[in-house]
């Protein structure tokens, strides 16, 4: 096994946080749903984790979303 630390997700940083990944990635999003304050808070939070968004992934997520319909 490695021992390199796990790269951050928007589950990880939900649980970090307390909040639901939905939250998390819609205040990732800039989505007015989400509070100015709860938004900021998961922003910094992520810079400071080091999260960065992942095209790919997104993209994967995006055609099983699609798929299901």
């Amino acid at each position: 096994m490695s021992d390199a630390p796990t790269k951050p997700t928007i589950r990880t940083l939900a649980r970090d946080l307390g909040l639901s990944a939905t939250t998390v990635s819609e205040a990732l999003r800039n989505h007015p749903r989400v509070n100015a304050a709860t938004r900021d808070r998961v922003r910094i939070r992520a810079r400071e984790v080091g999260y960065h968004f992942n095209p790919l992934a997104s993209s994967l997520l995006s055609e099983v979303r699609r798929k299901r319909l």
